[in-house]
């Protein structure tokens, strides 16, 4: 990248840096891809160029945004099929592909985030995550020696944790790990992958119960969903119909998944 940056005076556009950072993604793929196959294993290698690569996201260049529908519309078409005749589909992890068949990267550490998209896309029941660390430890085990591996964690807390800097896992990740899915941190040194490790339970399902006036004469009305302060515009999108219908907002409070927003009892039942 700094290659790139230097022989362009710092002019390389956002969709050439996806490309040429896909580069070693791309090699590291092929190389797994031929050792499955020396050791006797159907393996077939997919490119991003190729029709058959599943992951679809917008073209937000270094940090696009995957097309779940799309995804999960390619992931059956092509790599299921594969699947069912026996076949090793070694996918990159961290790389997309726009509609018009750029290249694009999900953003640093996005391979996790792959291996829990194709695990949900699949509809798989178990998503192991291979890496450079034991799992999710109590501390910096290269800071506290007496750092302990935490066998089970929950999503939300695995978000939080990543969020404020654990290295473990991304945080986008944590979004396409369904309740059903038993994902697994591991290091690459173990052999057998279901021993040791940090577990992932969750997420709790959620249901929706609609709005509640809990005193009057305010009422909260929240929202919920994931990713949201990461959202652009999602705050303005929601007030601006209130502000619209002349209903005064009275105060917001802002989570990592949720917000809410304060209003007059008889303006919620609008």
């Amino acid at each position: 990248i700094k290659a790139a940056k230097a022989g362009t005076d710092d002019k390389v556009s956002a969709r050439e840096l996806d490309e040429i950072m896909a580069m070693g993604e791309q090699t590291s793929a092929r190389i797994f891809a031929a050792a499955l196959r020396s050791l006797g294993v159907d393996a077939r290698y997919i490119d991003p160029k190729q029709h058959e690569w599943p992951v679809v996201t917008d073209n937000n260049f270094g940090l696009a945004n995957v097309n779940l529908v799309e995804t999960r519309m390619q992931t059956k078409k092509f790599v299921l099929p594969l699947m069912k005749k026996r076949v090793i589909p070694v996918i990159c992890g961290f790389l997309g592909k726009d509609e018009r068949g750029n290249i694009t990267t999900v953003g640093r550490g996005g391979s996790d985030i792959t291996g829990l998209l194709m695990g949900k896309c699949l509809d798989a029941n178990e998503v192991t995550i291979v890496t450079d660390a034991e799992g999710v430890m109590t501390a910096d085990p290269n800071k506290i020696r007496r750092a302990r591996l935490i066998k089970r964690i929950s999503v939300e807390e695995m978000r939080d944790l990543a969020r404020f800097g654990a290295q473990v896992m991304h945080p986008r990740a944590m979004s396409y790990k369904d309740p059903h899915i038993n994902a697994k941190v591991i290091h690459f040194r173990h052999g057998n992958l279901s021993v040791r490790g940090t577990t992932i339970v969750g997420p709790k399902e959620v249901k929706f119960v609609g709005v509640r006036a809990y005193e009057k004469p305010l009422a909260m009305l929240t929202i919920v969903g994931e990713e949201m302060q990461s959202t652009p515009g999602i705050l303005v999108k929601s007030t601006t119909p209130l502000t619209r219908a002349g209903i005064n907002i009275f105060s917001v409070s802002i989570g990592p998944r949720s917000f809410s927003i304060y209003v007059m009892e008889k303006d919620s039942r609008r």
